[in-house]
């Protein structure tokens, strides 16, 4: 069986090459840098979470139900929050309108 060497290297320009910089202990060119910097952009993208913000109202409502139930404040509130989401997806879904043929 023949032995199989190191595989070949990347260009500079791409996320592998910035390893490669790291790991070699030299500083990543400018390139490799902007590739990672396109990657780390691309995947807190592609993992953004919606910001839901909630009026004291909401929170009152929460706090009277878990007291009234006996359930924990931030099960509820988490509930309330999942439900209020659930609801504004449902909206949006039914206001697009149609792709045009």
């Amino acid at each position: 069986m023949t032995k199989r060497g190191p595989a070949p290297s990347q260009p500079c320009g791409t996320k592998s090459a910035y390893a490669r910089h790291i790991r070699n202990g030299e500083p990543a060119c400018e390139p490799c840098r902007q590739a990672i910097r396109d990657y780390h952009r691309q995947r807190r993208a592609q993992t953004a979470r919606i910001r839901v913000t909630t009026t004291p109202d909401v929170v009152d409502t929460a706090a009277n139900y878990a007291a009234a139930s006996g359930l924990p404040l931030d099960d509820v509130y988490t509930a309330a929050l999942a439900a209020g989401i659930a609801s504004l997806n449902k909206r949006l879904r039914n206001t697009r309108k149609p792709d045009s043929v």
